[in-house]
């Protein structure tokens, strides 16, 4: 009988192989966000990039900024335990000017 291996645990440990895990994990940082901050914050964010292991924000108005800043050290262990790694280490909020 042959043993049977999990498609997820085989994709982890390719992905670990190449070195392109922490890349996935980032991207999951970013499509997760909603769910993570809840609605109320959601629609008053836009999640944009991580560069090292800084998350960048775009924030409605200076009133939201202020509050997230808040609640960045729990919103990161909330992220960061929703991929699985220390991925972010900093939020940095900033005014969207686009809206």
């Amino acid at each position: 009988m042959k043993n049977f291996v999990k498609i997820g645990t085989v994709l982890e440990k390719s992905l670990k192989k190449l070195r392109l895990d922490k890349g996935v994990k980032q991207c999951k940082v970013l499509d997760i966000w909603d769910g993570v901050v809840g609605e109320q914050i959601a629609v008053v964010t836009r999640p944009r990039y991580i560069k090292g292991k800084t998350l960048y924000i775009f924030v409605r108005d200076s009133i939201w900024l202020q509050e997230l800043k808040f609640l960045e050290r729990m919103i990161i262990e909330k992220l960061n335990n929703k991929v699985g790694g220390k991925i972010i280490e900093n939020i940095y909020f900033r005014i969207d000017t686009e809206r």
